[in-house]
């Protein structure tokens, strides 16, 4: 829910983010706490896990991992026998939500599908869910986390046990994700060595289009729009920014943003002001980009310089993602991160009207390239005002889609487009692009029924891989 001016909470409840997520009490001990006489007008809740860990399952384990977190335990003497976080939804316009994380009261639920193969999809590493299908039916497991953890991955590992057990089903096509290093992938190399199935491999921001089509039952041509903020590309470069023109299950690269280095790799993520530096350094903007230079100390900006300009540990990217993280990072509003998405959550946050659009240049080419050179230098006169920045960035990623849309109808004949990724959990940029869009004559297609982060990947993998063939 959108945040009121003058809400009951803390400040420090979601600092410089503009909703807050909120339930109804849904168990008897919520509705004890109400009852107690204390005078709660709120109760603010988080899980019993530490950061990036599954759930506590038992109570030795919770005794064990949330001492010197938790100030007291309230145990209980029913096991649980299978974790699931709560779900996550927003609403949308026409009484319909968009599912953000989808855990308790939807899985098992099934979705129907457009393929009768029995198939296990991996899926990603982060926000990670597996799927299983068979006979029009995906079933998506519950949003298992970040398996770079080795809790989680053990929870992954318990959680496909549990349910080709409960519904009687063993694969026989396997996929997962391009990237040799997702434990997912791990596993599923694993899962093939030992049974002889075949294995396919999906590109990441394909399965995220095609999470779209698939839940939609969609059959034609289609731009697919996969904005997030990193997956393995087909080249081996780092993706993100990404649009496709599929033809049935078959995609192509179509355009992408401009590539320009991470310095530091997983470092600029958490120092976004690394990733604002690189950019003025790409399109030769430091000159005019002193301000916001005086803000990085004097060392650091001469090591990270030295990293792009010979290459070190400085892998280029497309990623929409980590575009948004350096214009938060060049309006003021967030120069390092301790969540993930934090510098985009406020970079939306502080949306409060579109302004003129910051353009893009489309560069000639196949596939298109998008410049962000235009869009970094007006910000640089405007990072004085932060609404301001925010407003007309939003404006210009969807104006920027709408281009490059009217691009591909005239030279593809395509009319439909399906947006994916973490970036379309963005409800500024949704709101924005999907009117502009359906106003010029196209029909918009964007994740409902899964997450559009990688929580939702998975199913695009089983979709791709129904149609695929063995790696």
């Amino acid at each position: 829910l959108k945040k009121k001016e003058n809400a009951l909470l803390s400040p420090l409840v979601a600092p410089g983010v503009g909703e807050y997520g909120v339930m109804i009490a849904y168990t008897p001990l919520h509705i004890l706490l109400f009852e107690s006489g204390s005078p709660f007008p709120a109760l603010v809740m988080t899980s019993g896990n530490r950061r990036d860990e599954p759930i506590c399952r038992t109570n030795e384990d919770a005794l064990d991992r949330l001492e010197g977190i938790a100030d007291g335990f309230l145990l209980h003497d029913r096991p649980i026998h299978n974790r699931a976080d709560d779900s996550i939804a927003r609403g949308l316009p026409g009484g319909k939500f968009q599912v953000l994380r989808r855990a308790r009261g939807f899985v098992p639920r099934e979705i129907p599908v457009d393929f009768d193969e029995r198939i296990f999809a991996a899926g990603a590493e982060l926000k990670c869910t597996f799927c299983l299908t068979r006979e029009g039916k995906a079933f998506l497991s519950q949003h298992i986390g970040d398996l770079e953890e080795e809790r989680a991955y053990r929870f992954y590992r318990e959680t496909f046990e549990k349910f080709r057990r409960l519904l009687d089903l063993e694969p026989r096509i396997l996929c997962c994700d391009l990237h040799p290093d997702y434990l997912s992938t791990r596993f599923t190399e694993e899962l093939a060595g030992e049974s002889g199935l075949p294995l396919r491999r999906v590109q990441h921001h394909e399965a995220h289009v095609a999470s779209v089509l698939a839940e939609a039952g969609f059959q034609g041509d289609a731009l697919g729009v996969a904005f997030d903020g990193t997956g393995l590309g087909r080249d081996g470069s780092v993706w993100g920014g990404e649009f496709f023109l599929f033809r049935g299950r078959s995609a192509e690269r179509y355009a992408h943003l401009d590539p320009f280095p991470l310095p530091g790799g997983d470092a600029a993520v958490r120092w976004v002001k690394r990733i604002a530096l690189s950019l003025l350094l790409k399109y030769d903007l430091l000159e005019k980009g002193r301000g916001f230079l005086e803000t990085i100390e004097a060392g650091e900006r001469r090591t990270v310089e030295g990293m792009i300009r010979r290459g070190v540990h400085s892998p280029v990217t497309s990623s929409m993602g980590r575009l948004f993280d350096a214009v938060a990072a060049l309006s003021g509003i967030c120069g390092e991160v301790s969540y993930e998405a934090e510098a985009a959550m406020r970079l939306e946050g502080a949306f409060r009207a579109p302004g003129e659009p910051y353009p893009f240049e489309i560069l000639p080419g196949l596939p298109l390239r998008i410049s962000p050179g235009p869009l970094v230098e007006e910000i640089l006169r405007d990072r004085s005002d932060p609404t301001l920045v925010s407003g007309r960035f939003h404006a210009g990623v969807a104006r920027m889609i709408l281009d490059v849309a009217r691009s591909a109808r005239e030279s593809e004949g395509v009319t439909t487009l399906a947006l994916s990724g973490g970036v379309f959990q963005n409800r500024v940029l949704m709101e924005l692009v999907r009117p502009l869009l359906e106003g010029d004559g196209f029909t918009v297609l964007a994740n409902e029924k899964v997450p559009a982060n990688d929580g939702g990947l998975s199913l695009g993998q089983a979709w791709l891989a129904a149609g695929g063939k063995d790696s």
